[in-house]
C-alpha cells in the first residue's frame, strides 16, 4: 500500500509541475500578444500573436500611402520561445533552424529585447500599445 502512495504521489507531483510550466509559457504568450511600439525611435513595432502563437512580426518605420501614414509593409516574421531571462528567435525565412537567444524581461505593459534587429549589444524597449 505505501508503495502504491508513493507511487501516486510521485505521478501527481510529475504531472503539477509540467502543468505549471506549460501554464507559465502559455500565460507568456498571452502577455505578448498584441503590439508593441519601440520606446527610443517609436518607429519598430513588434506584433506579437496575430500569425500564430510563437510568431512574431517585425514592422520598421512608416510611409505615406494615399497622404495617410502607415506601417512599412512587414520586415520579417520570426518564430519565438521564450525561457526565464531569454527568447529565442528564428527568422521563418531562414533555411537554418538554429536559433539566437536574446535577453528578455517582460513587466507591466513593457518589455526588453536584446537587438535582434541590428544585432548590436544594446537593449531595446517596447511598450504595449494593443
Amino acid at each position: 500500500m505505501k508503495t502504491f502512495l508513493l507511487a501516486f504521489a510521485a505521478t501527481v507531483l510529475i504531472i503539477t509541475v509540467f502543468s505549471c510550466k506549460k501554464d507559465q509559457i502559455e500565460s507568456i504568450n498571452e502577455q505578448l500578444k498584441g503590439q508593441w511600439v519601440r520606446t527610443d525611435i517609436r518607429t519598430d513595432t513588434l506584433l506579437f500573436g496575430y500569425w500564430s502563437n510563437n510568431w512574431v512580426e517585425l514592422r520598421q518605420g512608416t510611409e505615406i500611402i494615399d497622404g495617410n501614414i502607415t506601417p512599412k509593409l512587414p520586415f520579417g516574421l520570426f518564430e519565438y520561445s521564450t525561457a526565464n531571462d531569454s527568447i529565442n528567435f528564428n527568422w521563418i525565412a531562414s533555411s537554418s533552424f538554429s536559433t539566437k537567444k536574446y535577453l528578455f524581461k517582460l513587466y507591466n505593459s513593457k518589455m526588453d529585447i536584446g537587438d535582434f534587429i541590428n544585432s548590436t549589444n544594446v537593449i531595446l524597449t517596447f511598450e504595449k500599445i494593443k
